[in-house]
């Protein structure tokens, strides 16, 4: 019975160190694009852009952007969702760089509201070259 009892509390100890791998996702929207990050260890690790009306997804692993080895200071972005010029503040940017397509992408300061997404250099005709906002949905 004592085996048993020390079986469980191993098993469950397991369990619960494969289960908080601190792996977390954020998932963010605008009428076009979806875009999924996960994060390990407060780091962007995955990105993951789907066009909303075609279903056409990419994924890549992005690099954060440093300028003479530091991040840089944070920007000012215009919200796209709205006619009156919103600024909002955004903490370091990572950025994609592939043959057909360029992407570079920033988080709102602090709260992670809205991101701030560029893509440009688009060979891709389900990933046009602009600029967006996609706001925080939950997650689910």
């Amino acid at each position: 019975m004592r085996v048993l009892f020390y079986l469980i509390a191993l098993i469950t100890v397991l369990l619960s160190f494969s289960c908080s791998s601190g792996i977390t996702y954020e998932n963010y929207e605008n009428d076009t694009y979806r875009v999924l990050l996960e994060r390990k260890a407060n780091r962007i690790v995955r990105f993951k852009i789907l066009n909303k009306y075609t279903h056409s997804e990419l994924v890549y692993t992005p690099e954060l952007i440093l300028v003479l080895g530091e991040v840089p200071e944070r920007s000012l972005s215009v919200d796209q969702n709205r006619s009156d010029d919103t600024l909002y503040q955004c903490d370091s940017t990572y950025d994609v760089v592939t043959d057909s397509i360029s992407i570079a992408f920033a988080l709102e300061v602090s709260n992670h509201r809205r991101m701030d997404l560029s893509i440009f250099n688009s060979q891709l005709q389900d990933f046009i070259t602009g600029d967006h906002t996609l706001v925080q949905q939950a997650n689910n």
